[in-house]
């Protein structure tokens, strides 16, 4: 218990705990999307989809009455969807899309509504919504008397009950069935509607063409989706916008949330939830105590002159970054500057490849303390599919995209993870936090390369640095969603204190799926009772490791006399309690894990291995494992037995 309450108070900043375990990140195989409007321009809008290798996809819209299947190609597949999709207003109508894939994939959604208005968003999958979010928007042109701040909720469920609550406090109810998109048009910005709900939504936002800051001329589109407030972080780095000479902040909490945002000069504190805060040509860092939400706005081209225009971005956390991505630069930005912004650290800069080769950084920037650990590289890049990587798997660093041309400009972050629990470490680094707020936002239309000015500084909050803090787990439970048979689950969640497993089926597009996972015990009582009056619904809950591979009419996997064993799957793990992802292995393998030296330590590999597991010698000069172990039952590859070893030469 005293482990978790550290978790509560202390900022992150990881080293030793980059192998945690990823339940969630951008990358998946159901999504549920759509598109805002303000104006109803006749263009239509792309769905690029970026996958590591070839396999099959899906798309249902029931508004335009299609449903097809199609093959999906390693590297960039594009969708285009028709505009009559898309409607001006304030509405509740069936108007989603919904996107399936038999692989992992990537998803980016980008209207070009005009030749000069465009941007694109980062789509999140199934497994990263959440039901509790903030939205970021802008105010739209005020000379543009068509254009509306806008964002839209899709319906993941049927039934789902949703409260919206404006800047105002104003409530509003609804109910969404799946692809059901309820969007909400408005004159002024509607930055920090506070959208809760009972089941899972996607919640996408913007400006049909904004001036940023206010009365910088041109206007462009801003356009994002949002991240659910479970996946937001209290420690972020923010890359400037090279080339032009200034940038602006959002920063957004459910609590209003002192925050400080800190740059090459100064260190200053607000309370979040303000209107906005003008950066310069440094990268910012901003921290709190509280979970906050940092989104990126970049400034027009008549802010500095130089060619661009206005796009919004979600900032990832310092512990939302990932070791890989793959993804796709939309081919309508052929004719723009296009750039990554990476955040990495300093030392390990040299590790970075871009499909395979490496970096020439057109600019380099050095972080402020307390990351002063980290640099922010700028580097050119063309449209199409990439794959950004390091070649030390346990370096994390974070990947945002934009690009200019005259009048034109673009921003998206080109991927998230969501760590399961927080990790964190103990030796600290202070920073300073306001104990009240007594300070306005800074608006300007000038270039500026500072932060806002504050003069209320006190408090601080702790920074990790290094050692992991254990995390409390029980049960073990399959955890997965929208699954056609209960056998096909290969995620395991450890569950919380009173929690256990449950299964639960229903009715979706006309089929019987399952979701599983873990739930507190007298929740999962209460829906096992109010279930049995719905004949299309089903939930059952058990107490022991792995119960829930079957229930709810769904016999679940053969007998293991039929079939290979169901075995723990991960390249790289600290630990290998740390690996929750599964895979079912042929009827004449074997489970296998494998330990290899890492430097005084160790790291593990599982998965599945032929009928005879051979043991291994190993010499100073191999890297052959110092243990491998093979066994034959369900789940039984956590431990590795050293018996099965050869001889250790030394030397």
């Amino acid at each position: 218990m005293a482990n978790i309450l550290q978790c509560v108070v202390l900022v992150f900043l990881y080293t030793l705990c980059v192998q945690a375990i990823l339940q969630k990140s951008h990358y998946g195989n159901q999504f549920y999307i759509g598109m805002i409007a303000a104006r109803n321009w006749t263009t239509d809008f792309q769905i690029d989809i970026a996958s590591k290798s070839n396999g099959n996809l899906y798309l249902d819209i029931p508004y335009l009455n299609l449903r097809r299947n199609e093959t999906l190609q390693r590297g960039s597949t594009i969708l285009t969807v028709n505009n009559s999709l898309i409607r001006a207003g304030t509405f509740t109508e069936n108007r989603g899309i919904y996107l399936s894939t038999d692989v992992p994939v990537a998803v980016y959604v980008t209207w070009q509504a005009h030749p000069k208005v465009m941007d694109t968003y980062l789509a999140l999958p199934l497994s990263s919504l959440g039901t509790r979010y903030i939205v970021a928007s802008y105010d739209p042109c005020s000379l543009c008397k068509p254009d509306r701040s806008e964002m839209i909720i899709i319906g993941v469920h049927d039934n789902t009950m949703i409260t919206v609550t404006d800047r105002y406090k104003r409530n509003t109810t609804l109910k969404l069935n799946a692809l059901d998109a309820h969007q909400l048009s408005n004159t002024k910005d509607i930055s920090n509607t506070a959208i809760v709900s009972d089941k899972q939504v996607t919640v996408i936002s913007g400006t049909s063409c904004a001036n940023i800051p206010h009365g910088v001329f041109q206007c462009d589109l801003l356009l994002e989706q949002m991240i659910p407030s479970f996946s937001w972080k209290k420690a972020f780095i923010v890359p400037p916008v090279f080339p032009k000479l200034g940038f602006l902040l959002k920063i957004f909490s459910e609590n209003n949330a002192a925050a400080c945002i800190t740059n090459s000069s100064r260190t200053v504190c607000y309370h979040s939830n303000q209107e906005e805060y003008i950066m310069g040509t440094d990268p910012a860092i901003i921290t709190s105590r509280d979970s906050i939400s940092v989104v990126q706005y970049g400034v027009g081209e008549r802010y500095d002159f130089i060619d661009a225009d206005e796009f919004m971005t979600v900032i990832p956390g310092i512990e939302n970054y990932l070791n890989s991505y793959y993804f796709v630069i939309p081919q309508n930005y052929s004719s723009l500057a296009n750039r990554l912004s990476i955040t990495v650290p300093s030392s390990n800069a040299g590790g970075l490849r871009m499909d395979g080769m490496s970096l020439a950084p057109d600019k380099t920037y050095s972080v402020p303390d307390p990351f002063s650990n980290y640099s922010v590289l700028i580097i050119n890049i063309t449209v199409g599919y990439h794959e950004l990587t390091h070649t030390d798997t346990n370096v994390m660093f974070g990947a945002t995209a934009y690009g200019f041309g005259a009048g034109i400009g673009y921003g998206f972050p080109v991927g998230f993870r969501y760590l399961s629990e927080s990790h964190l470490t103990s030796s600290t680094t202070t920073s300073t936090l306001p104990t009240t707020s007594s300070t306005s936002p800074t608006t300007s239309s000038t270039p500026s390369t500072a932060a806002p000015t504050s003069t209320t500084l006190s408090a601080s909050v702790s920074m990790a640095t290094n050692g992991p803090v254990t995390n409390v787990t029980n049960v073990l439970c399959f955890s997965c969603d929208d699954l056609s048979h209960v056998e096909l689950c290969n995620v395991v969640k450890h569950c919380s204190t009173n929690e256990v497993c449950y299964i639960e089926s229903y009715e979706k597009f006309g089929r019987k799926l399952y979701r599983s996972g873990c739930l507190q015990s007298a929740t999962c009582q209460k829906n096992v009772i109010s279930y049995q009056s719905q004949s299309d619904m089903c939930a059952e809950c058990c107490s022991q490791n792995y119960c829930n591979n079957k229930g709810c009419g769904d016999t679940g996997l053969s007998p293991r006399d039929q079939r290979g064993p169901m075995c723990y799957d991960c390249p790289h793990e600290l630990s290998p309690q740390d690996c929750n992802k599964l895979t079912l292995c042929k009827a004449n393998e074997l489970c296998s894990i494998e330990e290899f030296g890492w430097g005084d330590h160790s790291q593990f590999k599982t998965g599945c291995a032929s009928g005879q597991c051979v043991p291994t010698v190993q010499t100073a000069t191999t890297s052959l494992p110092v243990c491998r172990s093979c066994c034959s039952d369900d789940y039984c590859n956590l431990n590795c037995t050293r018996s099965d070893v050869g001889s250790i030469i030394v030397g």
